[in-house]
């Protein structure tokens, strides 16, 4: 079975594919690194909800996200 794989670069999925390769015929493997999982990334998202939303509610949902988790 022909595989092609695209992801994201982390330790995990290193491991995944040399697993992979090990059982299939891999095709070629693909990293990507997605804007919004970067620092500069998220920083520009929550610049634009507090924009959008104002700076106090912002704060009171991250602060929901920290407790929550």
């Amino acid at each position: 079975m022909k595989v092609l794989f695209i992801g994201r670069n982390n330790s995990f999925n290193r491991k995944f594919t040399s697993e992979l390769f090990k059982d299939h015929n891999l095709v070629s493997c693909i990293f990507v690194e997605i804007d919004r999982f970067t620092l500069k990334g998220r920083l520009r998202k929550i610049y634009g909800r507090i924009k959008r939303k104002g700076l106090f509610t912002v704060l009171d949902e991250l602060a929901f996200h920290v407790y929550s988790t």
